[in-house]
C-alpha cells in the first residue's frame, strides 16, 4: 500500500500526462472488494493477488490489445 494515494489515483495522473500508457494493476484485494467499491476490474486493468501464471498472460494480453 502507497502512502497517499493508491495504484488507480496514480494511473489516473500518469494517464494525464501519458494518455497512451496502458496498466495492469495488481493487488492483494479480491475483485468483490473492488466492485464494492464500484470499481469494475476490468475497466482499470486489475489483477487480484494471489494468481497464475496464464491468468497474468491472459490479462497482459487483454491490456495491451489495440482498441
Amino acid at each position: 500500500i502507497m502512502p497517499g494515494l493508491n495504484g488507480i489515483e496514480l494511473s489516473e495522473i500518469i494517464a494525464e500526462r501519458w494518455p497512451e500508457t496502458r496498466f495492469l494493476l495488481m493487488s492483494g484485494y479480491s475483485y468483490d472488494e473492488f466492485a464494492n467499491r464500484g470499481i469494475d476490474h476490468k475497466s482499470v486493468g486489475l489483477l487480484a493477488k494471489p494468481f497464475s501464471k496464464a491468468l497474468l498472460l491472459l490479462r497482459v494480453g487483454e491490456v495491451m490489445e489495440v482498441p
